[in-house]
């Protein structure tokens, strides 16, 4: 090899002496221009001079490429060869690596700034010490062996597998992955994954870096994806190089992350203070959160918590870890409290605009002249916003008022406060107009006032701060009356670790949350959740001619009713519930329930996974539970399922009329019952087998037995004995090919 290096050299050389002797040609050229020009003397003698001086150069150069055109050849074969033979046992392992998927990783936590909990994991690739092999060799080398499309889809798969096996840390994390955003995976693949781990993509938050983007098509093609399977994406290495706001826009992010290029000695760099500040109000006007990543000292760390980003990544916080990490010591924690307690007091002065006599309010004419709260002293007004504009602001109704508000297009973001917050002793009515949405935080009504919401616009609400509220109050707070009456669409999300969507803590005041008309989705994420209703007893809730979605993921779960305690639910809408959870509840209570639920006419569609769950009743306790025409349909998967009633505990099942469908696969469950033994029927076409110790009575104690009806027709009977007389009614229902009613023996049908 060293002999091949010198010849290589020695042909260097020659080459810089044919660019010398060319250029000394050019300016003999140049010179006899001149001549020619200024009719120098003897001109024609110097041409033909220059001309031969020129052809034996160009002779020359060709003698000298013909010369070592071989040369080369044998040189570029050498050095090849030898290229391979260094580099072809680290092919060798990378094949290795792909075909078994020797695959290893890495997790590194991303932490609240405002907290100091674990908010999600980055998950890094690295090698068993067989392979040996660094990330950035890996990609090197599937980038030459064309194999960049393995690596995402093993990404993937390996990814979704870690999920599924630590489900019970990412109930409430999120898992950051890097991808390879050229290589997506294609529609099969993606299908394919999607079906055996469907809702954990909800944990997934995709990983696309600048400098790799692909193009306008496929970057759509990326957020159809994500919304369908109801993912999140990042925008990675922000400031690397790439960084403009074409791509930032094109792509629109859930997440930027910062990278260590724009935030190493940020402390000291004004330029890169300036830069970052104002990217994080950027994202903070457009509900985008921003990330600060690789943050590796203390001077950094504090000046990006100064700054406001919403989570850090980076060694001073954690270093990637083959385990898990659940929570930071301690110590570190208390300093990110610190820091943002010394952030709060250095924050900007409040600017209050109190509203007396405004017929209408334009709320972003108020942030341009900087207030930072509105305070509503007047009973009646109008509250315009501007399609696309955020609104930073605070809406206060003071105790003791009475008001009718309405939003007309607004999007409101509060202030580490409550976006609406009402005064102790109010009466406030919500008129919607357009479409308005509040971020942030929702509307916080005490337990002593009353919120009422009409109009024939739409509301959305996402609570995404900690201890948040949606409409109601927080996991620590009562609430007051609520009633949603509008004829659009209210959706409230709320994501916490203790979560409630419509509601709030306890209910002192015996308050009631009616649900009158339109339609309204609740969605709530996190440990502990109640997406309408009290967390700790007396839940009260009365559901009339709606439609009403509900979809909950947590580890004790409840979609209507409260966690614990005592439950009053009426239901005369159309209720569809989608929930997971390892204790569950769709309508009543988890543990040591009372009270009454009731559902009359409607639709009901339950689907809920769980190991201990029940779709309408309570886990331990002593819920009535009353059936008054409808349409039920109960669809269960789990380990210790109850359809309708309680497992171990008591109350009466009392079904008058309509059709009932529990269909449950669980090792241990009930379809309908519980530890009495006994239901009351007296009409509908309940369509299930009831269990061996579950006695299925009449009113009157009588033992009844399943008939079957081959008819479409509603069944009417009169049921007559000497000690009672009842009629029994059932209506077809469309999924079945009969009518199951249940009557005592020896009836003549």
């Amino acid at each position: 090899m060293k002999k091949e290096v010198q010849e290589f050299q020695v042909f260097k050389k020659r080459g810089k002496q044919t660019v010398i002797f060319f250029c000394l040609t050019i300016l003999c050229l140049i010179f006899a221009f001149l001549a020619h020009v200024i009719e120098m003397k003897h001109y024609s003698i110097i041409t033909i001079f220059l001309f031969i001086l020129s052809l034996i150069n160009f002779v020359h150069a060709i003698l000298l490429l013909l010369q070592n055109f071989k040369r080369i050849k044998y040189l570029e074969s050498s050095f090849l060869k030898v290229y391979n033979l260094t580099n072809k046992p680290r092919i060798v392992l990378f094949h290795k690596l792909i075909d078994e998927n020797l695959f290893e990783y890495h997790f590194q936590p991303i932490i609240n700034a405002k907290t100091g909990e674990v908010f999600a994991y980055e998950i890094l690739m690295r090698t068993d010490p067989e392979i040996g092999m660094l990330p950035l060799e890996i990609l090197d080398i599937a980038t030459n062996e064309n194999k960049l499309y393995e690596i995402e889809k093993f990404t993937f798969i390996n990814s979704m597998r870690i999920l599924k096996d630590n489900s019970d840390i990412f109930n409430s994390k999120k898992l950051f992955i890097n991808s390879v955003s050229s290589h997506l995976l294609n529609d099969l693949d993606f299908q394919l994954l999607y079906q055996e781990y469907g809702t954990l993509f909800e944990n997934i938050v995709l990983e696309i870096t600048e400098g790799t983007l692909v193009s306008d098509a496929g970057i759509k093609s990326i957020q159809k994806r994500l919304h369908e399977a109801n993912c999140q994406l990042a925008l990675d290495d922000y400031g690397t190089g790439y960084s403009n706001e074409s791509n930032l826009l094109k792509t629109n992010p859930n997440y930027i992350k910062i990278d260590r290029a724009l935030l190493s000695h940020i402390n000291t760099d004004t330029k890169k203070q300036h830069l970052v500040s104002n990217l994080i109000n950027f994202a903070y006007h457009h509900n985008i959160k921003i990330i600060a990543e690789g943050i590796e000292t203390y001077e950094e760390f504090k000046y990006v918590i100064h700054l406001g980003v919403d989570f850090i990544q980076g060694f001073y916080t954690a270093k990637p870890n083959p385990v898990l990490l659940n929570a930071l010591p301690d110590e570190l924690i208390e300093t990110i409290l610190a820091l943002n307690r010394n952030r709060m007091l250095d924050s900007q002065i409040k600017k209050v605009y109190e509203a007396k006599n405004d017929v209408s309010l334009s709320l972003p004419s108020l942030i341009l002249d900087q207030y930072t709260d509105v305070v509503i002293n007047q009973t009646d007004i109008t509250l315009h916003g501007s399609q696309g504009i955020v609104v930073n602001l605070n809406i206060q109704i003071p105790d003791n008022m009475r008001c009718s508000i309405t939003l007309d297009e607004i999007i409101l973001r509060g202030n580490e406060n409550p976006s609406i917050t009402l005064g102790h002793n109010c009466c406030v009515t919500l008129y919607l107009n357009g479409d308005n949405e509040i971020n942030y935080d929702g509307i916080r009504v005490p337990e002593t006032s009353e919120l009422i919401i009409l109009g024939d616009g739409n509301l959305s609400i996402n609570s995404e701060c900690a201890c948040g509220v949606g409409i109601g109050g927080n996991s620590k707070q009562s609430y007051g009356n609520i009633t949603l009456s509008s004829n659009g669409t209210i959706k409230v999300v709320t994501n916490d670790e203790t979560a409630i969507g419509i509601g709030g803590a306890q209910n002192n005041m015996n308050s009631l949350i009616r649900i009158c008309s339109g339609k309204v989705f609740v969605e709530a994420y996190g440990r502990d959740i109640v997406a309408i209703g009290s967390l700790y007893s007396n839940a009260r809730v009365k559901i009339e001619a709606c439609v009403l979605d509900i979809k909950t993921i947590g580890m004790k779960t409840v979609g209507i009713g409260c966690l614990k305690g005592s439950v009053t639910v009426e239901s005369y809408g159309d209720l569809n519930f989608k929930c997971e959870g390892r204790k569950l509840a769709i309508i009543g209570s988890i543990e040591k329930g009372t009270g009454t639920i009731t559902i009359v006419d409607g639709k009901v569609n339950f689907f809920y996974n769980a190991y201990y769950g029940v779709g309408i009743g309570s886990i331990g306790g002593s819920i009535d539970v009353i059936i008054q025409n409808g349409d039920i349909n109960i669809y269960s998967e789990g380990i210790d399922i109850v359809g309708i009633g309680d497992s171990s505990g008591s109350g009466v099942i009392h079904i008058y009329n309509g059709i009932i469908t529990p269909t449950i696969y669980a090792p241990n469950s009930i379809s309908i019952g519980n530890s009495t033994k006994t239901v009351i029927i007296e009409g509908g076409n309940i369509q299930c087998n009831f269990a061996k110790d579950v006695q299925p009575v009449n009113a009157f104690g009588v033992p009844l037995v399943a008939y079957i009806i081959k008819t479409t027709n509603p069944f009417e009977k009169m049921i007559v004995a000497q000690e009672y007389s009842y009629e029994y009614r059932a209506n077809y229902s469309y999924r079945y090919s009969n009518i199951k009613v249940y009557l005592p023996a020896g009836i003549l049908l």
